[in-house]
């Protein structure tokens, strides 16, 4: 598989694309109501779906860090949403630990 350049700026739903089809996202500072994990690729794109009517205005992933582990098909990636609150202007970090699920070939682009 030729790898896939995603910009995360503008598309979030590539960015669920990246995950394999069992993968898990984890939001652990989550607020109430808001799941702290997400399992599979359909879940973890519509939770995206729907975030992307909140107040945030997402502007870009830093810090992304990815680790290898024992398992040579599986990662963890690391990152860091910044981005705008739109009802404040105020800026917001939010920190995201993750497990893409088996390893697939593609490469952000934050």
């Amino acid at each position: 598989m030729r790898p896939t350049v995603v910009d995360l700026r503008r598309d979030l739903a590539a960015f669920a694309e990246l995950f394999a089809e069992d993968g898990v996202h984890e939001l652990p500072f989550a607020p109430p109501g808001i799941p702290r994990r997400l399992q599979g690729r359909d879940n973890i794109r519509a939770h995206l779906a729907a975030a992307s009517e909140t107040p945030l205005k997402h502007q870009r992933f830093e810090d992304v860090a990815i680790h290898e582990t024992a398992d040579p098909e599986v990662i963890i990636v690391e990152y860091d949403a910044v981005g705008e609150v739109i009802t404040s202007g105020r800026p917001y970090r939010l920190s995201y630990p993750g497990d893409p699920g088996p390893r697939r070939s593609h490469r952000l682009l934050a």
